[in-house]
Formats: structure tokens, sequence, C-alpha cells
């Protein structure tokens, strides 16, 4: 882990996309020792944007998007998934599995599920 990624872009160019699309290849991508996605990996995230909308958004879109692939039907149920299936090296089933079980773990553990303000963020330290 340790790796900081800082995105700027203007309005309107993709960064919730890009931000969300990021943050769930970090979820799904399969530990060295297990081969599987660790669970759990979400309390060690810290994604930190300017206002309290943007961080409602991305948030929302993580949990939505979890959503969706579990319940994918194809590899074209979602746009993200066929990068995702590429990325991860994961099959679509075990892509499925793995967001219903990351999202039951997030809901469980909600208020480590850390995506928020430059200043909620200040305020947590």
């Amino acid at each position: 882990m340790g790796k900081l990624s800082v995105y700027d872009a203007s309005a309107g160019s993709g960064k919730t996309y890009t931000l969300v699309y990021k943050y769930l290849c970090i979820l799904f991508t399969p530990s060295l020792s297990t081969g599987k996605p660790q669970r759990e990996i979400f309390k060690k995230i810290l994604a930190i944007t300017f206002t309290n909308k943007a961080a409602w958004e991305m948030k929302s879109r993580i949990l939505s998007t979890l959503q969706s692939f579990s319940h994918a039907v194809d590899i074209k149920s979602h746009d993200m998934l066929p990068s995702l299936v590429e990325e991860t090296g994961l099959s679509l089933p075990q892509i499925k599995s793995y967001a219903s079980q990351i999202l039951s773990d997030i809901y469980a553990d909600y208020s480590s599920f850390t995506v928020c303000t430059i200043d909620s963020f200040t305020t947590r330290l």
C-alpha cells in the first residue's frame, strides 16, 4: 500500500469516474499471499476531495457500482467491468462474489469507509 495518487482536472472531465475506478481497482486487486482481494482493504484507503457534494458523489458511486457488479449478468453489464477484469485478472463470477462481500463489509463498518473532504479529514486528525 502506501501509494499516493493525485488527480487534478477541470470540471466535467471525468474525475469522479476515474477516482471511483481507481478505488475499485484497489478493492479488487488480489493479495499476493491469498490470490483474493482483501475484503477489508477499504479501511486502509483514504479518498479526499474538496466539497461535501464531491465526497458524497464519489461515495455513492462506489457503493452503487459495487451493487451493480454484484448483480452483473455479463461483462457488458457495467462500463467499468471489462477494464476491471483485465486489470485485476479476476473473472466476472469472482468480481460478482467479491463485490457482494465487500459491499456487505462496508455496510457493516461504514464509519471506516473514508471518502471525505479535506476539512473533515483534518478535523478527524
